[in-house]
């Protein structure tokens, strides 16, 4: 008896999730910042459609800078606005948790987008004959690929979470810039003689390079290290993103399964960065 009572309140919560993800995918798909990063992006892949295999080098940071970091300020500015998505909290009440994650699913809009270019990337490789060399393999670029979709969606995850936590002006603008600063941090482990401690440097920021040279007229390398173990990783800090905008809001027995989730997430994080940096450091020249 007691199932069959909670069944309809369970799926009254499932309908207003997706209701109200819907508006704030709609939200979240005519934001200008939004827009803009997807006309860049189109723009830049069409202007280096002569020469796939340069622009291989910048695979990853392009979704991600375009789609990540512009995505932090979008991320913030919809968790921040005023009574969004009216409609539908009138016609089915929310609670805090429900709306945060709402608003975690509207941010597979930029995934979306990211999935798309990196379909297209496949195609134009494949239709150009782009030769496989030692340095980037199908199955490294593959895992590339996938971490510049999971970093289009973790920079609007972090934007959402800092935007539940903080109430100061600039906070978006502050998230931008801590992941940037950490971003070039993470440079000084390509500037290290080829080691495992400066892998794991190079790798620990969200967004990192997977091309790199001695200067601006040497030749170019591929560091050491795992791209699909860094994709992981990646994955993971999105689950933590998540994990943390909902616990703000969250109370009691669910606050309690949030801390255990972010607990075991952050240590499931650190073990799939150092998978990915004790991978051979030696860097490949292309």
């Amino acid at each position: 008896m007691t199932t069959l009572a909670q069944r309809p309140a369970s799926l009254t919560g499932a309908a207003t999730l997706r209701t109200l993800a819907g508006l704030e995918a709609r939200r979240y798909a005519l934001h200008p910042l939004f827009l803009v990063g997807v006309a860049l992006l189109a723009a830049v892949t069409i202007a280096n459609s002569d020469n796939l295999d340069a622009a291989a080098g910048i695979e990853t940071l392009l979704p991600a800078f375009l789609l990540g970091l512009l995505g932090v300020f979008v991320g913030h500015q919809l968790t921040r606005s005023i009574a969004p998505s009216t409609e539908a909290v009138e016609a089915a009440p929310a609670d805090g948790v429900t709306r945060t994650g709402a608003l975690c699913l509207a941010c597979l809009v930029p995934g979306a987008v990211a999935v798309v270019w990196v379909a297209s990337m496949y195609l134009a490789m494949a239709a150009s004959r782009i030769p496989d060399s030692a340095a980037i393999s199908p199955a490294g670029r593959a895992g590339r690929l996938g971490a510049a979709v999971a970093a289009a969606v973790g920079g609007p995850l972090f934007g959402v979470m800092v935007g539940r936590w903080t109430r100061f002006p600039g906070a978006g603008l502050l998230a931008a810039v801590v992941l940037v600063g950490w971003t070039l941090l993470g440079t000084f482990g390509l500037q290290m003689p080829a080691s495992r401690p400066g892998t794991l440097i190079h790798l620990n920021p969200p967004f990192t390079s997977w091309v790199s040279a001695d200067g601006p007229h040497q030749p170019r390398w591929v560091p050491g290290g795992s791209p699909w173990w860094y994709l992981v990783y990646l994955i993971l800090l999105c689950g933590l993103a998540v994990s943390g905008a909902l616990l703000h809001e969250a109370r009691g027995a669910q606050r309690s399964r949030l801390l255990r989730l972010l607990l075991t997430l952050a240590l499931l994080a650190v073990a799939s960065l150092g998978l990915a940096a004790a991978a051979d450091p030696t860097r490949i020249p292309l």
